[in-house]
């Protein structure tokens, strides 16, 4: 278990805290209860952000938990004692722990306290996707957690929707107790739980059940979190009449490991829950997870809460000074940890099992986690206040980094204002980048921004009044989505060409929120992707006597395909042929019945790529024999339905099963050859030069229809001059068994070669590789260190970004590029922090590696300067420090400023009598007598004016300052630094600032312009475009000529 602390003292105050836990148990829910429960507002406050970690084997985790989870975990000493002994896991007690005051209280017996409305349930509706025969398909993704749910026609009313919620803490805690009691008549363990309410509702509201007599009814869970089966563990699926009920396991019919899902047969609706359950005494490998819970330094957070279960005993193994952590009893009366100091501790925690103790030792680590840091390259946050009264700041311009969760997510129920300064274009934050946020009121665009993220604000219940720039051109799906609001109705104004829809939950939800807007409704912006049946291939494999189809598609992923064959050329075929007397699709035809489906995505060229695989020996009514000649006609139907639709399609192929079947194993410089006796088979490809997986047209490679007609697992070995692997050289496996040598042959690792891919056994990088492409390694699950070889270049954005298991990374010398993200973690996994050993000169600062899940001290004085108030997108540097401007390199000094004292921007600015230049690797400054520099300020020197930063350097490029442009000089020289007046040519556009004295003084204009008795038009459009001066053109029906002045003749 880990714990997370920050405190920092500035003057005489104390700036917010952060305590860390990481637990099985600890919900985001949790964090609502408690916060709401004790926030106490005292002067002198922090913020303790607690993430606690269990390697319990009986625990579970909930959808809240999925939804803002903050993982840490790290491997914990744990013993098993005898069953019926009570006295083993005392004696561990003893011997481990120091002689140290112990609190110890038997809390088994202490009811549960209900919370009084405290914890809001997340409800989620949608409407169904009707086909004309009336078939029930409809999806939800909640916390992270695709539902599925699909029927037989009139299993469901027409108008019937789909919903799904969260359970309270409570509710959780019973439905938990349950499927435990369930599975230890079977002596199984839970491990994790993913709990939903699903329900189906009619017009009204209500909820319905299916009628069964009618036809089937499906349920399926993808993008779980959950490890893939083995012969320790499985995944189950509980169903529960309603949370007091009794628990009932369901049969499993699929479970698809790539797509993490779990798919099953469902009579009645209510409470699922979805499991990951550890089989009899296999005890070898426990499961962690981990959430996040922010309190108020001094106030305690429960032991149950933490790790959902309940504690006999627990006592603080003391080993440093000051005590890190304590434990102390709540005002209930149930054993708590308080967050005390910086440093490491132990806790020792004795939990009842079966009719015997089980004790655990979980290791604490108490440490600083960050109030602002960088986001972008000239991006950055920041945040102030206490309490539940912080203001989150977002400075600078152009494009975040790609991150998946906020850095600011531990402060989320803390956060009343967001304030997005000028200049910001776009937010590339994957996961709710101001959504849940309990408190959050006050919302501030700028007119530079171009999309609002997919769930933006999403469930942020007391968001206010909303104003959308005309700049944007995107909104995210669900951006303004509210479950609950106040008493009155939140307004988004909204001047973007983007039209806001209600319908299905798109954008916001009408009965928490209006939007007053003048964009008109695109008729076919709801209406799905077209879906294309390409083609299909058939192929054998007689060297492990099978033989697979390829499906080629574009279009959406979820699809069914069936197969009707005859040996009679002069058959006549239909949709009738693969219906019964009923109108359902005849399941004994489904390809997908009789065999799993491996599936190969290729979303540069939107095609999808679908595989059967078959025994040769196989004797279904699909069975295909050798020199037999068959008329197959293919059937495609979309996403669950029972009968066909309008979107069923039909393609009609001969197939002969000959040598010419074969799938070639010579595929350009490449082959391939494959053997084994079962799964995984060992697929060995030699070749030299390039390694591509997609052909010209974008189709794949051979290699590639055989590794994912394997089923995406293979034990995999490349020989040869093998020069790169490019981005999809190996589509088609994600589990690569036995390890890979990659040859040394090998210069360049291409984009995301390895993402999302899992490596069991050694991996050994290439002597000679250069150069490591953009997401390369992502999300790569391998449990070794990596230690990149000597010569190695560049390392691409992303190219080692959450990676599943903790591991080392050697960075070597000769590096002299890393992107941004490289390293970066955006959550902790089980498996506890990576590490960073940098050998190269490269700074690696907040951008490049998170230092609260990665064991590596950042450095952020590599990075520019963040431009003050600056970007509208106009492409200039803008950057604050730029380099040269008055005199020679090293010091120098110049006159300064005139005997007047000029004004500009409404406010008097203080003039040196001499100016003293200095210029180091960062830019120009000025050195005070005494010592001290201009930072943040105006001066007038030599009778023009420079603008200094934050840091104190000598500002270039655009400038947004109370509200107006400003544009100083960027190029070497001695006009470097000096503010723009009049006509200004920059990059090929003409604008103009304002030569009036006084506090118009270098504004840039818009709109209409006398000048020198000439009328220009200046646009006065935000955005890239503001300020440029219009030519060739006609305005308000005025003409303008070449040099941008109106024609008057």
């Amino acid at each position: 278990m880990t714990l997370k602390y920050f405190l920092k003292k500035r003057k005489d105050c104390y700036n917010l805290m952060h305590v860390v836990f990481f637990s099985t148990e600890a919900k985001c829910e949790l964090v609502k209860q408690y916060m709401r429960r004790k926030m106490r507002k005292r002067a002198k406050k922090a913020l303790a952000l607690l993430l606690a970690l269990s390697c319990s084997f009986s625990t579970y985790v909930s959808a809240a938990t999925i939804a803002n989870e903050t993982v840490l975990s790290e491997g914990i000493k744990q013993s098993f004692p005898e069953e019926k002994s009570t006295t083993s896991s005392e004696n561990v007690m003893e011997e481990n722990a120091l002689e140290e005051d112990a609190l110890e209280e038997n809390v088994m017996g202490k009811n549960v306290v209900e919370e009084k409305n405290e914890i809001e349930k997340e409800i989620s509706s949608i409407e169904s996707e009707a086909t004309e025969e009336n078939a029930f398909y409809a999806e939800k993704e909640l916390s992270g957690v695709l539902i599925t749910v699909q029927a037989d026609s009139g299993v469901f009313p027409k108008d019937a929707t789909l919903r799904v919620r969260k359970l309270s803490k409570v509710e959780e805690q019973k439905v938990d107790s349950t499927v435990k009691e369930k599975l230890e008549e079977d002596k199984q363990n839970l491990l994790q739980s993913i709990i939903f309410d699903i329900s189906v509702l009619d017009q009204n509201g209500e909820e319905i059940q299916p009628d069964t007599a009618k036809g089937e009814v499906k349920v399926s869970f993808s993008k779980l979190s959950f490890l893939e089966e083995n012969a320790e563990k499985q995944i189950s699926v509980f169903h529960l009449d309603s949370v007091d009920a009794a628990a009932e396991k369901l049969e499993t019919e699929k479970i698809e490991e790539k797509e993490n899902a779990v798919k099953v047969s469902a009579e009645h609706f209510s409470v699922f829950a979805v499991s990951l359950v550890e089989k009899e005494n296999s005890w070898k490998e426990l499961a962690y997870l981990s959430d996040t819970i922010a309190v108020e330094l001094g106030e305690l957070i429960t032991i149950h809460e933490l790790l959902h279960s309940y504690v006999l005993r627990c006592r603080v193994i003391p080993e440093t000074n000051p005590t890190v952590i304590g434990i102390k009893h709540d005002a209930d009366g149930q054993l708590a940890i308080e967050a005390l100091h910086e440093g490491t501790a132990k806790l020792l925690v004795t939990q009842k099992w079966g009719e015997g103790e089980l004790t655990k030792e979980f290791k604490i680590i108490v440490q600083k986690a960050p109030l602002s840091g960088r986001l972008g390259k000239q991006i950055e946050y920041s945040l102030s206040g206490t309490g539940n009264d912080m203001t989150l700041t977002l400075r600078g311009r152009g494009e975040t980094d790609a991150i998946k969760v906020a850095p600011w997510e531990p402060y989320r129920n803390k956060i009343r204002k967001v304030m997005i300064e000028e200049g910001i274009e776009k937010l590339n934050v994957g996961v709710s980048a101001f959504g849940h946020m309990d408190y959050l009121e006050t919302v501030s665009l700028p007119s530079t921004l171009k999309e609002i993220p997919y769930h933006a604000f999403y469930d942020s219940k007391n968001l206010g009044d909303v104003t959308i720039p005309a700049s944007v051109r995107r909104i995210g799906e669900e951006a303004f989505y509210k479950f609950k609001g106040n008493e009155k109705k939140n307004t988004i104004i909204n001047h973007s060409p983007v039209f806001m829809s209600q319908k299905k939950g798109w954008h916001y939800n009408p009965d928490y929120t209006s939007v007053q807007q003048t964009a008109k409704e695109d008729e076919n912006g709801e209406k799905k992707g077209n879906i294309s049946f390409k083609n299909v291939n058939f192929y054998t494999l007689p060297e492990i006597n099978k033989y697979f189809f390829e499906f080629e598609v574009t279009g959406k992923p979820y699809i069914n395909f069936f197969l009707y064959k005859t040996e009679d050329p002069n058959e006549v075929v239909s949709i009738q042929n693969f219906t019964d007397d009923s109108g359902k699709f005849k399941r004994s035809l489904s390809l997908g019945y009789l065999t799993y489906d491996a599936q190969c995505r290729v979303p540069e060229v939107d095609k999808i790529f679908t595989s059967y695989l078959f025994d040769f020996g196989d004797t279904s009514t699909l069975s295909f024999l050798p020199g037999h000649t068959y008329y197959c006609t293919f059937l495609m139907d979309p996403g669950g339905r029972k009968s066909p639709s309008s979107e069923t399609q039909l393609l009609q192929k001969v197939i002969t099963v000959s040598d010419e079947a074969r799938l070639p194993s010579v595929d350009g410089n490449f082959s391939w050859q494959i053997t084994g006796e079962k799964k995984p088979y060992t697929v060995t490809i030699n070749g030299s030069g390039r390694m591509q997986g997609l052909t010209a047209n974008g189709e794949l490679r051979s290699w590639n229809k055989l590794l994912n007609a394997l089923g995406t697992r293979a034990h995999l070995e490349l020989r040869g001059n093998i020069t790169a692997l490019d981005s999809h050289a190996l589509a088609g496996v994600d589990y690569i068994k036995k390890g890979l040598v990659l040859p040394d042959s090998i210069v360049e690792i291409g984009d995301s070669v390895f993402s999302e891919k899992s490596i069991e056994g050694n991996l050994v990088f290439p002597k000679n590789l250069k150069k490591i492409g953009n997401s390369a390694f992502r999300n790569l699950s391998y449990k070794g260190d990596l230690s990149l070889p000597a010569g190695l270049e560049s390392i691409g954005e992303s190219a080692f970004s959450d990676l599943k298991e903790a591991n080392t990374i050697t960075i070597p010398t000769s590096v002299t590029h890393i992107g941004a993200g490289a390293f970066y973690k955006d959550k902790m996994n089980f498996k506890g922090k990576n590490r960073i050993v940098n050998h190269s000169s490269l700074k690696l600062g907040t951008r490049y590696v998170n230092p609260l899940f990665t064991d590596y001290t950042t450095d952020d004085s590599g990075e520019a300067p963040i431009p003050s108030n600056s970007g509208s997108g106009r492409g200039g540097s803008g950057g604050g420090s730029g380099s040269g401007g008055s005199g020679g390199s090293g010091g120098g000094s110049s006159s300064g400023g005139s005997s007047g004292t000029p004004m500009v921007l409404g406010a008097d600015r203080n003039l040196p009598s001499n100016v003293n230049w200095q210029r180091d690797a960062k830019g120009w400054w000025i050195l005070n007598p005494d010592g001290t520099y201009p930072k943040a300020q105006w001066l007038w020197i030599n009778n023009r004016w420079y603008y200094f930063n934050q840091e104190g350097y000598m500002f270039t490029g655009w400038l947004f300052y109370n509200n107006a442009w400003y544009y100083f000089e960027e190029n070497e020289g001695s006009e470097q630094g000096k503010m723009s007046l009049g006509w200004k040519e920059i990059r090929g556009f003409w604008y103009y600032f304002s030569e009036e004295v006084g506090a118009e003084n270098g504004k840039m204009r818009t709109g209409w312009q006398e000048l020198k008795g000439k009328w220009y038009y200046l646009n006065p459009q935000a955005g890239a475009d503001n300020g440029k001066m219009l030519f060739n053109t006609k305005v308000d029906g005025y003409i303008l000529g070449t040099d941008g002045a109106w024609q008057t003749a």
